[in-house]
């Protein structure tokens, strides 16, 4: 698998080089990998309502390419318009409380299966079931 070298630092300090593969880089899983993966973005946005987040949503949705999709601290009673405006199927979500809250998290049901068992007004638990094409066999996370 091909892989890039960055390296972080200045002539003053000593640099740090770090190998991405190819997944990590723009596009995602557009690139033929030789094991299966899954990736998840978590994104405390702060107030997800409005245009800014939707633009900034849509790239790093282009650039990752996530299974799922977890926001947080979005300020919103209803994520359903968030459902609609980006590529998943399903949603689990904890509404905001006045102006503070809301918790969203997206997938595929082509993908994986998510099952919530405990959702409070700062947590969700579940469990996701991956479907066996995505991971090359069926397993189940709690």
């Amino acid at each position: 698998m091909e892989k890039q070298a960055i390296e972080i630092g200045n002539a003053s300090r000593s640099s740090i080089t770090m190998n991405l593969e190819n997944t990590l880089m723009p596009g995602g899983n557009r690139i033929v990998q030789e094991t299966p993966s899954m990736k998840i973005l978590l994104w405390n946005y702060r107030g997800a309502n409005n245009a800014n987040f939707m633009k900034n949503m849509c790239t790093l949705m282009e650039f990752h390419n996530p299974t799922i999709l977890t926001l947080t601290e979005t300020r919103m009673e209803d994520h359903n318009k968030i459902l609609q405006a980006l590529d998943f199927t399903d949603v689990i979500q904890v509404p905001a409380s006045a102006y503070s809250g809301g918790i969203s998290l997206l997938w595929r049901n082509s993908e994986i299966t998510i099952e919530p068992f405990v959702l409070t007004k700062q947590e969700i638990h579940a469990t996701i079931e991956i479907y066996e094409d995505i991971m090359g066999k069926f397993e189940e996370y709690n």
